[in-house]
């Protein structure tokens, strides 16, 4: 019930005052209490309302984010895949640059050993021809015929190679 215990209209206790003012203000008080409750209770429709529709898009979101997710988590994969071979690859063709590289010094140490041996024979075959070009104090008619044929075909051998080695044969 009301607080207010006398009629507002007469005045007097509502217990007794026939003219029911009393009971349409409280009326009026219920029904506005009332329509205050229904209206509260439609804002709150409308925040759960508000609410189910956020929910639904966060959880929208989250499932776009979790595919996201799973589609960099496998491009990720992939790349991590691919970098892995192009290392991979790279320690091979390093590896490989290597091993070109040791037989590419092993050719050129054997050149240089090819070289010195071939200036050696140069060497030797100059000292062959002074010895030869100095039997018998030069004079190959005291040699045999044999003697003299086979040391004219060295000779001639010999020049015929300084020649083309002169000429860049």
């Amino acid at each position: 019930m009301s607080e207010n215990t006398f009629c507002t209209k007469c005045g007097q206790d509502i217990q007794k005052c026939h003219c029911l003012t009393w009971k349409d203000e409280e009326i009026a008080r219920l029904e506005a209490q009332v329509l205050a409750r229904d209206s509260y209770i439609k804002s709150l429709e409308q925040y759960r309302t508000m609410d189910g529709e956020r929910i639904k898009s966060l959880e929208a979101k989250a499932e776009q984010a979790e595919k996201d997710s799973k589609d960099f988590q496998f491009a990720y994969e992939s790349e991590k895949e691919f970098c892995m071979k192009v290392m991979a690859e790279r320690d091979k063709l390093q590896d490989q640059n290597a091993r070109l590289q040791m037989m590419s010094d092993n050719a050129c140490s054997e050149l240089e050993e090819q070289h010195k041996v071939n200036a050696r024979l140069k060497d030797a075959g100059e000292m062959l021809w002074v010895v030869l070009a100095n039997v018998s104090g030069g004079d190959w008619t005291k040699q045999n015929k044999e003697w003299q044929e086979a040391a004219s075909k060295w000779r001639d051998n010999y020049f015929q190679q300084l020649s083309n080695q002169g000429d860049g044969k």
